[in-house]
């Protein structure tokens, strides 16, 4: 018997790729411009596989509109020192993202890929234990750990964030094929990974995504409930191992340190910038320059993705994005399907708390959310092409 071995297309490949750039990026964010040239190849192969057809149309006429808002944004609000390169920034995530839900995907590739988004988590967890080095803040050890890349550390919320997903994939995987020792592997690296970066917006986020997930899946069997607390007390048991500065910003004291202070602080001068100006926004890149003057701290980001939004976009923008998120979610409905409703939850809950807008994680798995929704509605009988594995 001959094993029929699929070679992945180019696209899929370059796919592949940026979904392991956590592993060697230098710049602290992982933005999702930082790997531009790949997603430039990544567009080019789409068209010449000949996979983009218009899928979502009305998802793209709300992206094409939030474009028009950015351009008309730049150009006759205020413009900043930064405003130009966030312009572009922005401009660029919005242009893939509609290449990405306008896509089509065999069922196997669609499986590769989010196979491929567990193995990077995997990888990214192996590094951080192996280099167990505390990250560094103004030469003072923070207690947290990330993984430092040709000698520069990624930011601890931005890696928590790539982790999110593939620990969200693998606990359904759990779910419904079982607690195997393959399956619990796949769920508990990314999950001490998000825990030894500290990152509590990641934690909260797989929290909510698990949880949503039970009570959606009727996984309250005798079965998995003991599963499901055999591996709470193996959580549990390696939490004894962390470092108390690890352990201490998980409990409800911990809530009260100067990391949350601090984001408050933010937090409300963005909000006062946003009400200077509500309909519009303040300009690109406001945050930066006007931050300060409403009781921000000097060139500081909001550190909320729907902050940045209202800052520089005002209420036309934010209500844009909302809209591309409630297609989402309602497609991700329709489809039944609850996995990509567990990581759209997960994935805001996290954006929502780290400058998440222009970030890789925000855009790739609002991407997956589209594209796997579409799969998932096709393969329960609707336009489904069984022998090619193909939806339309």
């Amino acid at each position: 018997m001959k094993l029929k071995v699929r070679i992945p297309k180019i696209s899929i490949i370059i796919y592949i790729i940026i979904l392991l750039f956590p592993l060697v990026n230098i710049f602290g964010w992982i933005l999702f411009v930082h790997t531009f040239p790949l997603w430039l190849l990544m567009m080019v192969a789409l068209l010449l596989e000949n996979r983009i057809r218009l899928l979502s149309k009305h998802t793209s006429c709300l992206v094409l509109l939030l474009i028009i808002d950015i351009i008309f944004t730049y150009f006759l609000l205020d413009r900043f020192d930064n405003s130009l390169k966030l312009m572009f920034y922005h401009l660029f995530q919005l242009i893939v993202f509609i290449f990405l839900i306008n896509s089509r995907f065999k069922f196997h590739e669609i499986k590769l890929l989010l196979k491929s988004y567990q193995i990077s988590a995997i990888i990214i967890v192996i590094k951080q234990l192996i280099q167990h080095t505390s990250y560094m803040t103004h030469g003072v050890s923070v207690g947290r750990y990330t993984i430092y890349n040709f000698g520069h550390p990624v930011d601890l919320n931005f890696l928590g964030a790539c982790l999110v997903a593939p620990a969200v994939i693998s606990f359904y995987n759990c779910m419904f094929k079982g607690f195997s020792q393959k399956n619990s592997l796949y769920f508990f690296f990314p999950t001490i990974g998000i825990i030894l970066t500290g990152s509590r917006g990641a934690l909260l986020g797989i929290v909510i995504a698990c949880l949503y997930l039970c009570l959606s899946n009727d996984f309250f069997s005798f079965r998995n409930i003991v599963m499901g607390i055999v591996s709470s007390f193996v959580v549990l048991f390696l939490a004894f191992f962390l470092p108390t500065s690890l352990t201490h910003r998980l409990t409800m004291q911990g809530l009260n340190d100067s990391s949350n202070e601090f984001r408050i602080r933010i937090w409300q001068a963005a909000y006062r910038v946003y009400e200077s100006s509500p309909i519009y926004g303040r300009g690109i890149g406001s945050i930066f320059s006007l931050g300060p003057l409403y009781g921000g701290a000097p060139r500081m980001s909001q550190h909320n993705f729907l902050l940045e939004i209202m800052t520089d976009y005002g209420t036309i923008g934010l209500l844009l994005f909302i809209s591309i998120t409630i297609v989402a979610f309602i497609e991700s409905v329709q489809a039944r399907d609850n996995l990509m409703i567990a990581i759209l939850f997960s994935t805001l809950i996290v954006a929502f708390m780290i400058p998440g807008f222009t970030s890789a994680f925000l855009w790739i798995n609002l991407s997956l959310v589209f594209i796997h929704s579409r799969m998932y509605k096709n393969y329960r009988g609707e336009l489904y092409d069984f022998n090619n594995h193909e939806y339309i």
